[in-house]
C-alpha cells in the first residue's frame, strides 16, 4: 500500500461542494481509502491574481495505485468533476495535485512528486502539516514545518470548518 497526499482546489461553481464530491469519489476508489483530511480553506489565487478566491484543502490517502496510475486517475476525475482545459493559471472547476507519495522523489514527464510549489505554498503547507505536522520533505530531508518561517506569501484568507 502507498501512502499519498494530495492538494484539492476550485474557484468555479460550488467550489466547496466540488472539493467534497472529489473527496468522496477518491474514498469510494476500491484501490484508495481517504485517511486524513485538512479544514478547507478559502484562499486568494497564486500566479494569476486576476480570479475569484479557491477554496482549498488536503486530504491521506492509502492507494493500490502506483504514482503514474494514481497521475492518472487523477487527472481522469478531474474530468470527471467539470474540470475544463482554459490557460496555464486560469479558474478552475477542480484541481488534484499529488503533493507527496511515499517518500519518492519522481521526475518524468507527467508527474515531479514531491510539487515544485510544495514549500511555495501556504495553502499547501498548511493543511498538509494539520494532517500530519512529522512529513519529511523527500528531497531536502527537512522537516516541512521547517518551511513555514520562510518569507512565504500569505494566501490563506481563512480556514472554514
Amino acid at each position: 500500500m502507498n501512502k499519498t497526499y494530495l492538494g484539492l482546489g476550485s474557484n468555479v461553481g460550488d467550489s466547496l461542494l466540488i472539493v467534497k464530491n472529489g473527496i468522496s469519489t477518491i474514498d469510494s476508489n476500491r484501490s484508495c481509502t481517504v485517511t486524513g483530511r485538512s479544514s478547507f480553506y478559502e484562499t486568494t489565487p497564486y500566479g494569476n491574481l486576476n480570479l475569484s478566491n479557491f477554496i482549498n484543502c488536503v486530504i491521506e490517502v492509502e492507494t493500490e495505485f502506483e504514482s503514474l496510475e494514481l497521475f492518472d486517475y487523477t487527472k481522469a476525475l478531474e474530468n470527471e468533476l467539470g474540470r475544463k482545459q482554459r490557460e496555464h493559471w486560469g479558474p478552475r472547476e477542480v484541481d488534484i495535485d499529488i503533493l507527496l507519495f511515499n517518500q519518492d522523489v519522481i521526475n518524468s514527464g507527467k508527474l515531479t512528486v514531491p510539487h515544485s510549489d510544495l514549500i511555495n505554498r501556504d495553502f499547501v503547507l498548511i493543511p498538509l502539516l494539520e494532517i500530519n505536522d512529522a512529513l519529511i520533505h523527500p528531497v531536502s530531508k527537512k522537516l516541512l514545518r521547517d518551511y513555514l518561517n520562510t518569507n512565504m506569501e500569505n494566501h490563506i484568507l481563512k480556514k472554514l470548518k
